[in-house]
């Protein structure tokens, strides 16, 4: 399942690079949002997971509501825009740093066991992010990318990791009460669109959505449909495997990542060597942790 999950954000950073130009992160941020609520309830439905919603603790349903915050809405704001800045490849690979602070706290937490196959691939992991900020001077194809541009692209991904980090550990600890992973996904993805949602009740919103180029919202809500994907199998993986199992393989979309977004974003993208250096060291550290 995280596999599949991985499979599925390939293709994510690759669509929010394609329409970051035309639209604002803000309203890539709330596309999938909208798309979620009614996907996941009717995927709960089929499943006859939907009337059990009430299995869960209120502490569980307050750790999937934060799960659902912490990554919908302010790890995913904070993805987007570093993408915006630093690119697909670049981008995606700084938020995939998250997996260091999933699996030690993991092991902090939930007993997970360390070993020093997981301490080398949490190195290798912390590798690929220094690799990627030896290009300081870096470019995107055709447009220099300013060094304060550069350094601000960093810094939202390294928060973004942070959040992306944290909601694993929320899920995971909802899951060991129920193993519920569609209900508690709806959970998660209810209380993100009622957080982020509210802001279509402002003028200025609405009218950003309305008015925004329909490619860039057809761009976005492909990686929403992606993203929600993604999500779905995520929640499922981890109901069923450790998160220092789980959290590693999705960095394995990193290098496919890099791939794709040449192939499909060749005037926007460049892939030098210290870039590419990253993706490989955090792709290596994912096969060690999982080996």
């Amino acid at each position: 399942m995280a596999i599949v999950s991985s499979a599925c954000f390939v293709a994510i950073s690759v669509f929010v690079r394609r329409a970051s130009p035309l639209a604002r992160a803000r309203v890539g941020v709330l596309v999938p949002l909208i798309l979620g609520p009614p996907m996941f309830l009717a995927v709960a439905a089929a499943f006859g997971q939907l009337g059990r919603v009430t299995e869960f603790t209120w502490l569980s349903l307050a750790a999937l509501a934060a799960a659902g915050v912490v990554h919908f809405v302010v790890g995913r704001s904070l993805n987007y825009n570093a993408v915006s800045l630093l690119g697909a490849s670049r981008g995606s690979i700084m938020a995939n740093a998250s997996v260091l602070m999933s699996v030690g706290m993991a092991v902090l937490l939930f007993n997970e066991q360390l070993t020093a196959t997981i301490l080398v691939g949490a190195l290798l992991m912390v590798l690929g992010p220094i690799l990627i900020a030896q290009r300081a001077s870096g470019q995107t194809r055709g447009k220099p990318l300013e060094k304060k541009a550069f350094r601000r692209g960093m810094m939202l991904g390294l928060a973004a990791a942070v959040c992306y980090g944290i909601s694993p550990l929320l899920i995971k600890y909802a899951l060991r009460q129920a193993s519920l992973p569609l209900a508690a996904s709806l959970v998660s993805y209810t209380a993100a669109f009622a957080l982020l949602g509210s802001t279509l009740f402002h003028p200025t919103m609405r009218q950003e959505l309305v008015h925004s180029p329909r490619k860039g919202l057809a761009w976005y809500a492909a990686a929403g449909i992606a993203v929600n994907l993604a999500q779905l199998f995520r929640y499922v993986a981890l109901s069923i495997a450790p998160v220092s199992v789980v959290a590693p393989l999705l960095q394995i979309s990193t290098l496919f990542t890099l791939i794709l977004s040449f192939s499909m974003n060749r005037r926007m993208e460049v892939l030098d060597r210290y870039t590419v250096s990253g993706a490989l060291a955090v792709v290596v550290g994912a096969i060690i942790l999982t080996s």
